[in-house]
């Protein structure tokens, strides 16, 4: 019986911890691509460009989780806070 018990509370803790994981590196990929995209955008057609510090990134919005969906916004970004 408490053999069961544990089994059962490591599972559900194992669960939680990989279903937790998930968002985190989703996250971490859609952030990459904001500053990569950032970057790109702050220095788009300008011929020699310093790279700026990348502002912290945003919450992705619903849905909005991948590098590319990320990249494409921190561009647009980077677009408009050029001087």
């Amino acid at each position: 019986m408490v053999i069961r018990k544990a089994l059962l509370t490591l599972a559900a803790s194992l669960f939680l911890f990989v279903a937790g994981a998930a968002p985190v590196a989703a996250n971490d990929a859609f952030c990459q691509g904001y500053k990569n995209g950032y970057f790109a955008g702050y220095c788009y057609k300008q011929q020699f460009c310093m790279k700026p510090m990348a502002p912290m990134c945003p919450f992705p919005g619903f849905g909005e989780d991948t590098y590319a969906e990320g990249y494409q916004r921190g561009f647009l970004n980077g677009m408009s806070a050029q001087s």
